[in-house]
């Protein structure tokens, strides 16, 4: 599956780059702290798959208002000291998906997010509502590169 990264640079613009997956783990490797912001089986999302990182307030609102809308507040972020990290697996047709970013890796010259893509064992096409999972985290702002791996998981 092809997946993309969304880079925002601006309050209107963004950049994508195709994902790079890892090919090697490395002995060089510290944990980054993460905190959970929102993570949601149901979001409103129906767009396809992206993994966004934001380093500004308007870009995040924006991601924000797509998957909440005005169901849930938006959390108030310091984009000084945070910068925010968006995986949208985008709309299912049967239940049992979901997302968890499970780790984020300081290589020293990139980022490395290790997405857990959760799906069911078997699967039966379903009613509405359809689900639409999604996880935002914030990180300590570190200024590098990021670098999202997928590994599929199946329960």
């Amino acid at each position: 599956m092809k997946r993309s990264v969304l880079y925002f640079v601006g309050a209107a613009c963004a950049v994508v780059i195709p994902f790079v997956a890892l090919t090697s783990a490395s002995p060089d490797r510290m944990n980054v702290p993460q905190f959970t912001i929102a993570h949601s089986k149901y979001s409103n999302w129906t767009g396809r798959e992206y993994d966004m990182v934001f380093n500004r307030e308007g870009d995040f609102a924006f991601a924000w208002d797509a998957a909440f809308g005005m169901r849930v507040d938006q959390p108030r972020v310091d984009f000084k000291v945070f910068d925010v990290i968006a995986v949208f697996r985008g709309q299912k047709d049967s239940h049992g998906h979901d997302v968890d970013i499970a780790e984020v890796i300081n290589r020293g010259t990139q980022l490395s997010v290790i997405v857990k893509d959760i799906e069911p064992a078997r699967t039966f096409p379903d009613r509405p509502p359809f689900p639409s999972p999604v996880e935002f985290i914030k990180i300590p702002k570190m200024g590098l590169p990021v670098v999202f791996n997928h590994i599929p998981v199946v329960q």
